[in-house]
């Protein structure tokens, strides 16, 4: 059994001062009423306050039972000399009992008090990992940038407020991979990936599908968009991904505007991925946009 002088805590130590009052109360209670056999009342009432607060308050009431069962039972309450041996035999047993049940109804009392520990760091647990599964369902595991799933939990977020819209992905993806494996074009979806986290600011930054991205710019800041896409194309130009090392040229396609309701965010995905298409026709390796006319030249020009 653990030291008492271990656990004493300001709640510990307030139990205990509850329970010398309330033991006091029990005693002076049976005392002014003459009860004749006072140490199964207290007995009892020491049970109920070690398995309710521990064997801290288990030792006190203890105490103050043993005090009063001497007093009780001996010659002119001299605590020390006693009429006949019966009151002797009595003040023993009830000494054995109380300790028996002190030890007993502690150590009942300190096991329930570690299996409530564990139950509550268990669910402790298993919300941080519900948590940690939650924030991983929602994180593409390649890429490291939000998934689908996250975009459905982000939606709401999104309206009512100027967004820029850009669907983009990698050109000749296929033949990246056919040419230099999947291993490399594992690598440039991965290079492209950091390279919007890094360069791309107040932007949501999805892997939608396959070598298909989703930015969700949270502003209308025409400038500052127009420049990241030109760093983003230069950067991606000079990437060295393998010996050889494919070209990574972009296409992207962009909608500015701002969705009112759901219906509205989805218009805006379809204006977007259809000026994805436009770029496609146009040759690829560039940017089309709509409700602000203006297109990127191909290679940052």
């Amino acid at each position: 059994m653990k030291s008492a002088a271990n656990r004493l805590d300001k709640t510990t130590v307030n139990r205990m001062c509850f329970t010398f009052l309330l033991m006091l109360a029990v005693i002076g209670t049976v005392h002014f009423l003459s009860v004749p056999n006072p140490e199964m009342i207290l007995l009892t009432v020491m049970v109920i306050i070690t398995s309710l607060f521990g064997t801290e308050c288990g030792i006190v009431s203890v105490a103050e039972l043993l005090l009063y069962i001497l007093f009780f039972y001996s010659a002119d309450h001299s605590f020390l000399h006693y009429n006949s041996a019966a009151d002797i035999v009595k003040v023993i047993v009830t000494a054995l009992c109380s300790f028996a049940c002190l030890l007993f109804f502690g150590k009942l009392r300190e096991n329930w008090d570690d299996s409530r520990r564990r139950i509550v760091n268990k669910n402790r647990n298993l919300q941080e990992y519900s948590q940690s599964l939650k924030k991983e369902s929602r994180i593409d595991e390649l890429t490291g940038l939000y998934n689908r799933v996250a975009l459905r939990d982000n939606y709401a977020s999104y309206i009512n407020r100027k967004l820029i819209v850009t669907f983009l992905d990698l050109d000749d993806f296929k033949k990246i991979n056919d040419t230099f494996g999947h291993k490399v074009g594992d690598l440039a979806l991965q290079e492209v990936s950091r390279t919007l986290k890094a360069l791309f600011k107040n932007t949501d930054c999805y892997r939608y599908g396959g070598d298909e991205f989703l930015l969700i710019r949270l502003d209308d800041n025409w400038t500052a968009y127009e420049m990241e896409v030109l760093h983003i194309r230069q950067h991606l130009l000079g990437a060295k991904l393998a010996n050889p090392s494919p070209t990574i040229h972009l296409s992207g396609g962009y909608i500015i505007g701002t969705p009112r309701n759901g219906g509205d965010l989805r218009s805006m995905f379809h204006e977007a991925d259809e000026m994805l298409y436009e770029s496609k026709r146009k040759g690829k390796n560039c940017f089309t946009g709509n409700a602000v006319l203006h297109q990127l030249k191909r290679n940052g020009a």
